[in-house]
């Protein structure tokens, strides 16, 4: 298991509530601090970030190339159904 410890402070986060639907709001990724714009699944335990590796995603994604922490913790493929959705 990797650690990594860092001098940045903590960063807080807003979240806003979109008509009773959906929760959203900021969330910074990285040893660069990408800030990406994420819906926050209140009802997983998941966090599911598009990164550059998705074929399919919309740009703003994770540019894991861009971290000096980011690395593979395992190297399998998952996928979640949710709904009508699947990750």
């Amino acid at each position: 298991m990797n650690h990594y410890e860092s001098d940045l402070s903590l960063q807080h986060t807003t979240l806003n509530n979109s008509l009773n639907l959906f929760y959203h709001g900021s969330l910074w990724v990285g040893s660069g601090r990408e800030q990406l714009e994420l819906i926050f699944d209140t009802g997983s335990d998941w966090l599911v970030l598009e990164t550059d590796f998705c074929e399919s995603c919309i740009a703003p994604v994770f540019q894991s190339g861009l971290s000096t922490t980011y690395s593979i913790l395992e190297p399998k493929i998952y996928s979640r159904e949710y709904g009508s959705a699947s990750i």
